[in-house]
């Protein structure tokens, strides 16, 4: 670990380049910022083309996914793993050749949307820089003998999975949201498994600082059922997203999802924004669920893409 450590202080390349989260932090959210007041602009009818083979709609929710969010997984990945492995980072040319790859799939897309660029030439530059992401993840767990962090890898192999099935609909008769439904469920179980060790031990260290003795519950088979009710609903909302059954599921989620929130004393961190604002993060991947339930079971009241979108913000 000292070992590592000192190859890391004695890094002496650009710093945009120095971890993870710089560079896709700052271009996942610059990007994120850009591509929907574009995106309105298309659906208003400023700026659009005839000639493209990618829909405004489909175009907003594949780069939101896929560009934004993937970019923003990366960057997280790429932070924590050293982190859980005790390895040098990803840093320097392998991290930039990270960033052109996702970079690359990002140009590809708008030629999707814009022009008639053969679908198969924008699937091989946009699953580039994800089958990447993969291939590091699981080198640095397998190396790092981290085996706790596999499940991570299946993640990440889901969610590239998900972008292939996107792209299905040019080739085969595959519901186009049914990769972006795919990819966002693997998000909410991502939130799920590492935000329920994240906030929970943040709050105890900042809890047992200020002396409070009331301290986060530790995993349990409260946390068991969150994280099993949670893979299971989405699962369901990815199979069949219309079905009541799925409704149940997603807003039992929801509930025990709120109830695992409780247990960490959250109000007690009133104090300390930074570590306030993880629970009320939290609260909304719960609250997410339970109103995508919601719409399923009553549509009149709520609206489907409403639900989703709460989910996604």
């Amino acid at each position: 670990m000292e070992r590592t450590g000192a190859q890391r202080r004695g890094y002496k390349g650009a710093a945009f380049l120095s971890g993870g989260f710089r560079p896709f932090f700052l271009c996942g959210a610059a990007f994120g910022a850009l591509a929907v007041p574009l995106w309105v602009a298309i659906l208003q009818g400023f700026a659009t083309s005839s000639a493209g083979r990618l829909g405004p709609i489909y175009w907003h929710a594949h780069e939101m996914v896929f560009g934004y969010l993937a970019a923003i997984i990366g960057g997280f990945l790429l932070t924590a793993i050293p982190n859980w492995t005790g390895r040098l980072p990803v840093m320097g040319a392998r991290l930039g050749i990270l960033l052109s790859l996702w970079f690359a799939g990002r140009v590809g897309v708008v030629l999707l949307a814009t022009t008639s660029c053969p679908p198969a030439i924008v699937f091989l530059l946009d699953i580039a820089y994800p089958l990447a992401l993969l291939a590091t993840t699981l080198r640095e767990i397998i190396h790092g003998r981290n085996w706790r962090n596999l499940p991570v890898v299946l993640l990440v192999a889901t969610f590239t999975l998900a972008n292939l099935l996107f792209y299905a609909q040019f080739w085969a008769d595959v519901p186009p949201l049914l990769g972006i439904h795919l990819a966002l469920g693997v998000a909410a179980i991502m939130i799920s498994l590492i935000g329920g060790r994240i906030v929970p031990s943040f709050t105890r260290n900042w809890l047992v600082r200020q002396g409070i003795q009331h301290l986060p519950a530790s995993f349990r088979n409260t946390d068991k059922a969150a994280i099993g009710l949670t893979a299971a609903a989405v699962i369901a909302w990815v199979a069949l997203p219309d079905d009541g059954a799925t409704g149940f599921l997603l807003l039992a989620a929801g509930m025990t999802q709120f109830v695992r929130l409780a247990r960490w004393q959250g109000w007690r961190t009133a104090r300390e924004p930074i570590v306030l604002i993880l629970h009320l993060g939290y609260a909304w991947l719960a609250l997410a669920l339970a109103l995508m339930g919601l719409a399923i079971l009553r549509p009149d009241l709520l609206g489907a893409s409403i639900a989703m979108h709460a989910l996604t913000a």
